[in-house]
């Protein structure tokens, strides 16, 4: 029989766990993991080819700093993004290199660390010219197990190693120096007279602290990391060119993180100007003050004892954060009374909630029922001679009560009351209207109409010294208006005749 070969076609990486290889256990190369991310750019998938979806292990956790396994579980410790990283960066070859912390890595290098210590993955290999160093791991049977022989290609450089520890402070769920701690700054350390004393740098960064702007992680993770690691790097400064005041420039921004741009640029220049004072007095004052020195940072990032805390605990995907439906549905009651034993008991399936109790009664029950009505009050009469005497009623007065008052009503009228207390006005005088011009003048070929004895008063008085302007001979046809009576002497204005019509064809 011919022997057959069974060839199988991967989509990337990750597919090797579907023919039962974990790739944690690989070493892949870093070429490889580049050319896996940005496959998966390309895809905009969240997801891993098998579907599998990974949860959170070092960046944005709910504690950055993990607790220690077994008897040493109330202190703290670094996680391993940080502890390998930095141990890359403090080799002398590395550290030495210009620019550190300044130049910018490939941000593709630093999304493939940042993806495969988020996957637990087991070997990490850094290499930077001469330099290389691969992430030792613990395997039964075989103890530490490590990687020796490494290309160039296949490894991540010094510039990723710092870009990838950048990105973790950029990413902390609570940054260090957070937005309610903003106006304290300004107030405290906002001028530029301002002198930061080493002893107030002390008490900032104390962790029995009375009052500090800092919480208590920001703190821990001052001092057991960032301000070792960028005192250590100052040391080299003759070779990478990198100073206290260069580090704070380049770090500053990594440790705000506030909704508001323009407010986080002018803080930031407070925070440059407090990182430049602790990374300078770091070695001399703040180190001693906390029984701190080179000797327990080195101690710090070799690799803990316990098996358990080689590698950082997974936080599941969601973890800590409602849905959106949740959030809508608002917040289960559960009974706090009912055990789960009890619930078994009643005979319930334990996703039925448990009944509720009898509502208990204000009143006792009779063995009858209810206990009756009280009766209802009955109407009764009382005759007329014995009803109480009552006050005269007031009548309150209305709108229909009040006479409306023409606006053309004499000025003189005065209201009146009579006997009944009601208000009574005098009667307007009649006004008639204004003569058409058809009434004054008669039909074409006749003579004028009359105004029927009907007054007309002219309202425009004429002075004495108006009266030559308006001379004008008299018309005996056609009538004047009268003066008005009890009004100054004035004169008759005449109206002037209109003329006829074979008049006008003459003219």
């Amino acid at each position: 029989m011919k022997g057959r070969r069974k060839v199988v076609f991967l989509r990337g990486v990750e597919g090797l766990s579907g023919v039962g290889l974990d790739v944690r256990e690989l070493c892949v190369p870093a070429s490889v993991w580049v050319g896996e991310v940005r496959r998966r750019k390309r895809r905009k998938a969240n997801e891993d080819v098998d579907g599998r979806t990974h949860g959170r292990r070092a960046f944005g956790v709910r504690e950055p700093l993990p607790r220690r396994a077994g008897e040493e579980a109330e202190r703290v410790r670094l996680p391993r993004l940080l502890r390998e990283a930095t141990t890359f960066l403090l080799m002398d070859e590395c550290a030495k290199t210009e620019g550190l912390f300044r130049v910018n890595a490939k941000a593709v290098l630093v999304e493939a660390l940042r993806d495969m210590y988020e996957k637990g993955q087991q070997f990490v290999v850094w290499k930077e010219k001469e330099t290389v160093l691969c992430s030792a791991y613990w395997r039964e049977g075989f103890g530490d197990v490590g990687v020796e022989e490494v290309e160039a290609k296949d490894g991540f450089d010094v510039h990723a190693a710092a870009g990838l520890v950048k990105m973790w402070y950029g990413e902390l769920r609570e940054p260090m120096f957070p937005q309610t701690c903003y106006q304290a700054l300004q107030k405290f350390y906002g001028g530029d007279e301002v002198r930061l004393e080493p002893e107030q740098l002390v008490a900032m960064v104390r962790e029995d602290a009375e009052w500090t702007i800092l919480s208590t992680t920001a703190r821990r993770i001052l001092r057991m990391h960032l301000l070792p690691l960028l005192s250590r790097i100052v040391e080299f400064g003759e070779w990478n060119r990198m100073t206290a005041s260069s580090l704070a420039v380049c770090f500053a921004p990594a440790l705000l993180r506030g909704p508001d741009i323009e407010e986080d640029v002018k803080v930031m220049v407070i925070v440059r100007r407090l990182l430049e004072a602790m990374i300078a007095n770091w070695k001399d004052h703040l180190a001693p003050a906390f029984d701190l020195d080179y000797k327990s940072f080195e101690d710090e990032l070799r690799p803990p004892k316990a098996i358990a805390d080689r590698e950082d605990p997974l936080e599941e995907a969601g973890d800590g954060i409602l849905s959106k439906d949740a959030q809508r549905t608002g917040i289960t009651l559960l009974d706090n009374d009912a055990s789960a034993s009890d619930t078994q008991d009643d005979g319930n399936d334990g996703d039925e909630p448990p009944p509720l109790p009898v509502r208990s009664n204000a009143f006792p029950l009779r063995e009858g029922g209810p206990p009756p009505l009280p009766p209802r009050p009955r109407t009764f009469s009382v005759p007329a001679d014995e009803r109480p005497s009552l006050p005269p009623r007031i009548r309150s007065s209305t709108v229909a009560d009040v006479p409306q008052v023409s606006p053309r009503s004499s000025p003189s009228s005065s209201p009146t009351t009579d006997c009944d207390g009601k208000v009574k006005r005098k009667p307007a005088p009649t006004v008639q209207p204004l003569p058409r011009y058809s009434m004054v003048v008669g039909p074409l070929g006749q003579q004028p109409g009359t105004l029927e004895h009907i007054p007309f008063y002219n309202t425009v008085e004429v002075t004495a010294d108006e009266s030559s302007d308006l001379e004008q001979d008299p018309d005996p046809d056609l009538p004047g208006y009268e003066a008005m009576p009890g009004s100054p002497s004035r004169r008759t204005i005449p109206r002037k005749p209109v003329p006829m019509q074979g008049e006008k064809e003459a003219h």
